[in-house]
């Protein structure tokens, strides 16, 4: 290491003034750092300790007034560290015994001739510079402390062994919940407050990392008080020269939030009919990736669709594949969208009608044409006019690995403190970097918002920003800033400290999730869709196409009893028995149902629900379609078809019953005979709002085309 050039100011005591003046100039010639001022006792050297800034004292032992280990306590009492070497010319060993236990720094006898200034000008010089750097070290341990208490992350420090607790802060507890004394007493205490699920993985991922493995896990931990939490780690190990572990550094964060939101949003995507895919824009179908329930319509896991185990070109039926892709193409050029269907043969061989609509769009991430797709199975359905609309958007998830910064300001703005990840990060040396206005790292449109963020900090003690920092390469990465401002200015002008963490995963997390609830928005307007949750304790969840079905506002917030009203009472008891079964018993269910909206309206519904949790609590989750167009046509077509039969009148038990009202032997059929097509005139509809579909002319038509061969 380099010798500092910093100067250095001696106090030199002895009782001899000419003496002392001889020893400060010799110092002086062996080192151009050194300034000595003299005294002549120990109490002016005091008074001159306490008017000016001393980096060593030089102290004779044989004065009038107080020896020199007398003088030695009475420095250590206000300046317990301040390097204090001994020179005397009356030595013996119980004298330098005595010194060392009061606590002098070093001990030198007197001697005749020029060279023991040489020696003692390299005492002086070694002892400041083991002080200052001391000072240091103390200085930095104590700035990162302030540091890590005040980040909401875990920061820890663990021998290479994992035997031994070097540093943990006290988010440890907040987030844990356990306390830093059981840990100190042992350290694989953390262990027992993982979930027993994720234990294995755990002490996994805790070998790999004593073998010199990085690691990044997530995994659930069980407080305490019985609250669950999801945790992200990154980890790494810090290896000696010869490559051994000596240490294991690394951070934890809660990710619960975040965590809960996706397999929310993942858990409504699976309850949905159907499955979303991604392909290239390429006619053969070369899926990225599928999520849903894609098993169940084509017999392939999502895995296999991915992986290429089967083309999704070769699952199409053979008469339905000339042409398909033509057809999509001709509708996304006319309006960005196709809607088609048509047949796959699932891996069983069974042939099963689909509905695949999608879009083209640019993939935000990469830049490049994709479509985006859902599927559903519509074989039951087909023969009604194949008639089941839905669309979901998914990408796919991105990962960044998290690496924080650590750095110190002044006032300006201007880098002072640093750790290894800038240098790496920018491309700059460390020269370039001492002093450099940190605006310098980032991108030019956010160098404002980092100017505001030291300005806020240096106003009320603490700021966060987000902001895109420029690598060495020129790429723009998302960083977050949190700033703390000290209590106490250094010597070195620091009174911003602060810590930097690469948000890459988290922003394209929150991309990823704002472009499920826009996609899964979409979906639910294209598919006339509606999806809900209920839980045993009362509360019911309904997404925005779950209202717009009811005819209600956005700012609507269902109860229960309010859900159940919009069903027709006659259908009412039906929709309660099969939530209770799904409730108490398990038990799926799928039910075409009447629904009279906000506005009066009678809508038919699909309606299909389905346990879901951990049986810790009883929750249904399901979705809704409007079917009314289909009903209607339903409807229309059985209208449309003559029959031979006499109307024949029924009794007020039949009336609503819901059975068949074509049921009876073959004399009441044959006695039917033609009957005529009857339809309600204007008057006679329906004055609910919404309902044209029901205002309809009466109208009586022969039964010339009525029957048909049989």
């Amino acid at each position: 290491m380099s010798r500092s050039t910093k100067p250095i100011q001696v106090l030199h005591v002895d009782d001899d003034p000419s003496f002392g003046e001889m020893v400060g100039t010799y110092l002086e010639r062996e080192d151009d750092r050194i300034t000595v001022r003299t005294a002549t006792a120990p109490t002016e050297g005091l008074n001159v300790l306490a008017a000016r800034d001393v980096d060593c004292v030089v102290s004779d032992y044989d004065m009038p007034e107080r020896n020199g280990i007398e003088f030695l306590e009475d420095v250590r009492e206000r300046y317990p560290d301040l390097p204090f070497i001994l020179y005397t010319g009356k030595g013996s060993e119980e004298i330098a015994s005595e010194a060392i236990s009061t606590g002098v720094t070093d001990y030198l006898q007197k001697e005749a001739g020029t060279s023991q200034y040489t020696v003692l000008a390299n005492r002086i010089g070694n002892a400041v510079e083991q002080h200052r750097s001391r000072q240091a070290v103390r200085e930095t341990e104590r700035k990162l402390s302030e540091v890590a208490e005040r980040t909401d992350d875990v920061l820890f420090m663990f021998s290479g062994d994992w035997s031994e607790l070097l540093f943990i802060n006290t988010a440890y507890e907040e987030i844990w919940g356990g306390s830093i004394e059981e840990l100190e007493a042992d350290p694989t205490a953390f262990l027992d407050l993982v979930h027993p699920e994720d234990r294995e993985r755990a002490r996994v991922s805790m070998e790999r990392l004593t073998k010199g493995e990085s690691s990044q896990i997530e995994y659930r931990i069980v407080r305490p008080d019985g609250k669950r939490r999801w945790i992200r780690g990154d980890t790494h190990p810090v290896l000696d020269e010869d490559g051994n572990v000596v240490r294991i550094v690394g951070q934890v964060r809660d990710v619960t939030e975040q965590k809960e939101r996706t397999l929310h949003l993942e858990t409504i995507i699976g309850n949905l009919p159907g499955y979303v895919y991604r392909h290239e824009y390429d006619p053969e179908y070369p899926l990225r990736f599928v999520k849903g329930d894609a098993e169940s319509i084509t017999g392939y896991t999502a895995a296999e669709l991915e992986d290429d185990v089967v083309l999704a070109e070769e699952i199409i039926h053979p008469d339905d594949r000339e042409g398909l892709w033509t057809d999509h193409i001709e509708g996304i050029e006319a309006t960005g969208r196709f809607d088609s269907t048509y047949r796959i043969v699932t891996k069983d061989g069974d042939v099963r009608w689909i509905r695949d609509q999608g879009q083209l769009i640019e993939d935000p991430v990469t830049g490049e044409k994709v479509i985006d797709g859902f599927i559903t199975d519509v074989s039951e359905h087909v023969r009604r006019e194949r008639e089941l609309e839905s669309q979901q958007e998914l990408i796919n998830e991105s990962l960044g690995a998290l690496q924080d910064v650590y750095y110190a300001l002044n006032e300006e703005g201007e880098l002072l403190r640093w750790n290894d990840r800038i240098p790496e990060l920018s491309g700059y040396s460390e020269e370039e970097i001492d002093g450099i206005d940190v605006t310098a790292f980032f991108v030019e449109e956010h160098r404002d918002r980092i100017r505001e963020s030291i300005e806020e900090t240096l106003e009320t003690g603490s700021s966060s920003v987000r902001a895109d920092a420029i690598t060495a390469e020129g790429e723009s990465v998302p960083y977050e800033f949190r700033k703390t401002r000290l209590t106490v200015p250094n010597r070195d002008g620091i009174v911003v400290v602060g810590v930097g963490r690469d948000v890459s995963e988290q922003a394209a997390r929150e991309r990823e999730l704002e472009r499920i609830r826009e996609f899964f928005t979409e979906a639910e307007r294209l598919g006339n869709l509606g999806a809900w949750e209920f839980d045993a304790d009362g509360s019911l969840v309904w997404t925005a196409g779950t209202r717009r079905i009811h005819g209600v506002d956005e700012e609507f917030d269902p109860t229960l009893e309010d859900a159940l009203e919009f069903f027709h009472p006659e259908d009412r008891a039906t929709i309660e028995r099969a939530v209770e079964a799904a409730l108490e018993d398990g038990k799926p269910y799928e039910k075409d149902l009447r629904l009279i909206t906000a506005q009066g309206d009678q809508r038919w519904i699909r309606t299909r629900g389905k346990p879901v949790g951990d049986g810790e609590r009883g929750t249904v989750r399901g979705f809704v379609q409007d079917v009314t167009e289909q009903k209607e046509r339903e409807r229309e077509l059985r209208n449309a078809t003559p029959n031979w039969r006499t109307p024949s009148r029924r009794g007020p038990s039949e009336r609503g019953s819901g059975t068949s009202r074509t049921t009876g032997s073959l004399r009441e059929r044959s006695s039917r005979g033609r009957s005529a097509w009857i339809r309600r005139r204007p008057n006679e509809a329906s004055n609910s709002a919404g309902s044209s579909r029901r205002s309809t002319r009466t109208t009586v038509s022969g039964s010339k085309n009525g029957s048909r061969r049989r």
